[in-house]
């Protein structure tokens, strides 16, 4: 929930979502995220879900009031498996979506980095799922590859 201050030191209700933090538990009763935070900084507000590896990594989700709505501007994501790392960037305002992904097979760990440009689209904060933004986007450049 978004509240906003009124003059008066009231508040009021602005926003709702039930779509920003995933369900605590997945289907196989595995504890998604061993971490949430939330904060502003500078009139972004960030959703930080940090992961405990693996399939479930850390997804940071910042949002941002154009007008009277709360738009999700950048998804950053961060997941560990078997032979390699992989960090998302995704600037939602550009339409770029930046992949890094980290070898760990071999000694050296190389790093492949790829940018992608993406259609720019609006994503509320009342009905996104920044999970399954940056799904769909993977897959768009999944494709590309």
């Amino acid at each position: 929930m978004i509240l906003l201050q009124n003059e008066d030191n009231s508040y009021r209700l602005d926003k709702v979502s039930n779509n920003i933090v995933p369900s605590e538990y997945n289907d196989s009763d595995f504890k998604m995220f061993t971490q949430e935070e939330i904060e502003i900084k500078k009139g972004i507000l960030k959703v930080n879900l940090y992961g405990s590896g693996g399939a479930s990594g850390n997804i940071l989700s910042h949002f941002k009031y154009f007008n009277n709505d709360l738009v999700l501007i950048y998804i950053e994501t961060y997941n560990t498996g078997a032979g390699s790392w992989e960090s998302m960037y995704f600037d939602l305002e550009k339409g770029e979506l930046t992949e890094e992904i980290t070898n760990t097979m071999k000694d050296d760990m190389p790093v492949t980095k790829n940018t992608f440009k993406l259609k720019i689209e609006k994503h509320l904060f009342e009905t996104t799922s920044p999970d399954e933004v940056i799904n769909e986007a993977y897959k768009k450049i999944d494709s590309k590859w």
